[in-house]
């Protein structure tokens, strides 16, 4: 999605960019041992193979979730996914810390930034969604700055830009805008 996001803007003969380095984004590595990254994984991959005995897709049941605008149930299903009962309780808190609260942070901070240097420019933001959901989000951060966000409306997803003679594929959701 975001490469998709980044060639729109170029297309579009728009100013693009991150709001973190990639670095940044996978900081969240740092938060935990060799072997908790293990586990992580084998009960990542455990959950998988259950859902694909019971003829799920966890990856499109949270876009379905993030298409209806169902904040609360998507939150719900994803920290299950994160910090689940078979996840030690520290573990997943250092997660969560790592991969919400302080990305979120990160990325409100590097938007008024952005604001701040260009008030006079319009702004699109994309963040994931999961940035946008429960405390310390992305929008709680920037509300903390008067800066009023919100939800860009999503169309259901079509098929019909699939190429010929490839198999047909979701468009994903766009994320939220943030202007001043």
């Amino acid at each position: 999605l975001d490469a998709k996001l980044y060639g729109e803007g170029m297309r579009g003969g728009k100013k693009v960019g991150g709001l973190e380095d990639p670095k940044e984004q996978t900081a969240f590595v740092d938060s935990v041992t060799h072997e908790e990254g293990v586990l992580m994984l084998r009960l990542l991959l455990d959950e998988w193979d259950k859902a694909d005995k019971e003829g799920k897709d966890p990856s499109s049941e949270m876009v379905d979730l993030y298409l209806r605008g169902d904040g609360d149930r998507l939150l719900t299903y994803a920290l299950a996914q994160l910090a689940g009962d078979k996840v030690p309780k520290d573990l997943g808190e250092r997660l969560l810390k790592a991969i919400g609260e302080e990305r979120n942070e990160r990325q409100a901070k590097a938007i008024v930034e952005i604001l701040k240097a260009n008030p006079k420019r319009k702004h699109f933001f994309a963040v994931g969604a999961m940035h946008l959901l429960g405390p310390k989000s992305v929008q709680e951060y920037l509300a903390a700055h008067g800066i009023k966000t919100s939800r860009v409306p999503v169309a259901k997803p079509t098929t019909e830009s699939a190429p010929a003679g490839k198999p047909e594929e979701k468009k994903q959701p766009a994320g939220a805008g943030a202007g001043n």
